[in-house]
């Protein structure tokens, strides 16, 4: 139907560019900081802990007929 407009850039992206050219350092600690909260290994068991003591939440929070 319509075409999505890929050439938009908003205002924050653009600074963000014009910021990277001006400090190439920021790229290492973006990676760094990347790999500390993103890209760590997963713990299989603790996932498993965590979704067995999941609690089921109700339909409609604020509905008091349940």
């Amino acid at each position: 139907m319509f075409g999505v407009n890929r050439s938009y850039v908003s205002g924050f992206g653009l600074w963000m560019k014009e910021e990277f050219v001006r400090h190439p350092e920021w790229q290492a600690g973006q990676q760094e900081s990347r790999a500390l909260w993103w890209d760590g290994k997963q713990d299989r068991k603790a996932q498993a802990r965590l979704a067995a003591a999941e609690i089921r939440q109700q339909p409609y929070t604020y509905d008091v007929n349940f």
